[in-house]
């Protein structure tokens, strides 16, 4: 099932480093099946849960990025040495993507640290 991708989805995913989330792809007119049938199709591969990378082959740096501030939902952003990594005021890499307390409540990701409070913030795993 070939899908021709509309055009707020094509240009989400290339504001996103070609990541998009299932609820924004949904927003952007995109159904569950036609979501599915690119997952099934392995047009699009699951980057967390919920959050997927919509080309083949390894994913980079930015796209773990995106895929850690997307599965923890709307108004949700990277923090700390994250948000200083993307914004290039640092050259190193944290091993770990600090997300701050994202409005409503908790993480939705169950690998996100549940440390929540002051000065702690959630940061989520890098593979390898």
């Amino acid at each position: 099932m070939s899908v021709d991708l509309s055009e707020g989805c094509r240009l989400l995913l290339a504001a996103q480093s070609g990541v998009v989330a299932r609820w924004q792809a949904q927003g952007v007119g995109l159904t569950t099946a036609v979501i599915d049938a690119q997952l099934r199709e392995d047009r699009w591969q699951p980057l967390y849960r919920g959050v997927y990378t919509a080309f083949t082959g390894p994913p980079s740096r930015e796209c773990f990025l995106w895929g850690a501030v997307l599965r923890a939902g709307p108004g949700a952003a990277l923090s700390h040495h994250s948000a200083a990594e993307l914004d290039g005021l640092t050259e190193v890499r944290a091993s770990a993507i600090h997300e701050p307390y994202r409005p409503g409540g908790r993480s939705r990701s169950p690998s996100m640290s549940a440390a929540w409070g002051r000065p702690s913030w959630p940061s989520i795993g890098l593979p390898g």
